[in-house]
């Protein structure tokens, strides 16, 4: 069914998108989408089962890169603009008659979309092997389709990501596009389904947003990516030493990590061994403290933490890139509640969701912090 908008502003829609206050609301069996999370709180006992729920509220509380000019526009101009792209993109391909279809990416989560990315191949022999069409309006989450050499990836800015998104969530029913993300913390039916499971991210995907029941041929290795020429170069340049070198990855986006001075004294065990020790950072972090900074494209991760030989990095999607290398790999979890009352350890870690390999996974609370450079050195010495 079509999508409805539940908010407490009302506006008339040419395109006939049914909007209701939250008053009006009795039982809702359509997918939603909420202006507040107020609106959330006092509607979400009259949702049925099997509804999605779309929040903009969340896009303004946690990822302030969804924020744009489309929270100023009526809710025609957005389902215009987005079908405006949609045809563009459409068109590009040959239109409906080479049975294409959009699927919308609208987040720029990388372990999403490296789980995505597993999953792909097998969606598309489920679905007749549809001629999907991928957008993102993230270049790394791009890059990450591109490791599985998924064809038709449209990158798109943040606006268009918006606007298309809402265009699936209102009026999908009639078109060929559907949205690939959805937080659990507002879905009940994620939540109903897995009521009473402790369900981690690929489960998600492979029963909710996929509806896959059969896995069988997981895409899981990629070794063209292990002995990149200009993977290998970059650690020549940069000195990193073959097989005795670690990569530390200190910085999430998604999470609350740990103190500096607990890296600086991580990296300082470390290096005390005759380790050399390098940060992994994005162009505006900085090293920890007696590191070299290194900074790679996702395409040349695989090789440069195989070829370094050790990674420590707090739980974040870079850690699913380089999940498969052989490197040996450290990854920490911060003891916390971050997804409807489930932790990082509980929705995100390798050994629940079954893949990598050559890794441990150590869950600390923050108190416990400076427990981690005798752990870690423990684990690589």
């Amino acid at each position: 069914p079509e999508g409805i908008i539940v908010s407490q502003k009302k506006e008339d829609s040419k395109w006939g998108v049914k909007m209701v206050t939250p008053e009006e609301v009795d039982v809702l069996s359509h997918p939603v989408l909420l202006t507040s999370k107020k609106d959330y709180e006092s509607i979400k006992d009259k949702l049925s089962d099997n509804i999605c729920v779309y929040f903009d509220g969340i896009a303004k509380e946690k990822w302030s890169e969804k924020l744009n000019s489309t929270e100023e526009k009526s809710i025609d101009e957005v389902l215009l603009q987005g079908a405006e792209i949609y045809e563009s993109i459409l068109s590009k391909y040959g239109g409906t008659k080479n049975h294409n279809e959009i699927l919308v990416y609208n987040y720029t989560g990388l372990g999403d979309a490296y789980v995505i990315a597993m999953l792909f191949e097998l969606y598309k022999k489920r679905n007749n092997n549809t001629n999907f069409i991928l957008t993102t309006m993230s270049k790394a989450c791009r890059d990450v389709f591109r490791m599985f050499e998924i064809q038709n990836i449209e990158l798109v800015t943040v606006d268009e990501s918006n606007a298309l998104e809402k265009l699936a969530l209102l009026c999908g029913a009639n078109l060929y596009i559907k949205n690939l993300m959805q937080s659990p913390e507002y879905n009940p039916y994620i939540l109903r389904r897995f009521h009473g499971i402790r369900f981690n991210m690929f489960d998600m995907y492979q029963y909710y947003i996929f509806n896959l029941n059969n896995i069988d041929g997981l895409r899981r290795d990629f070794p063209s990516l292990r002995n990149s020429k200009g993977g290998i170069a970059l650690c020549e340049e940069k000195g990193v030493e073959k097989g005795k070198s670690v990569i530390i990855s200190p910085y999430a986006k998604s999470l609350v990590g740990f103190d500096k001075n607990i890296w600086k004294a991580i990296a300082a065990s470390l290096i005390k061994s005759g380790l050399k020790v390098f940060t992994n950072c994005a162009e505006n972090e900085k090293e920890i403290e007696g590191t070299t900074k290194i900074s790679f494209p996702l395409t040349e991760a695989y090789c440069v933490i195989d070829y370094a030989g050790y990674f420590v990095g707090i739980r974040s999607g870079f850690c699913d890139v380089i999940s498969e290398t052989g490197a040996k790999k450290i990854l920490i979890y911060p003891d916390y509640n971050q997804f409807n009352g489930l932790g990082t350890y509980e929705f995100c870690s390798f050994e629940r969701m079954g893949f990598g390999k050559n890794y441990v996974e150590y869950k600390i609370k923050f108190e416990d912090g400076n427990k981690l450079p005798s752990i870690i050195l423990n684990e690589i010495i």
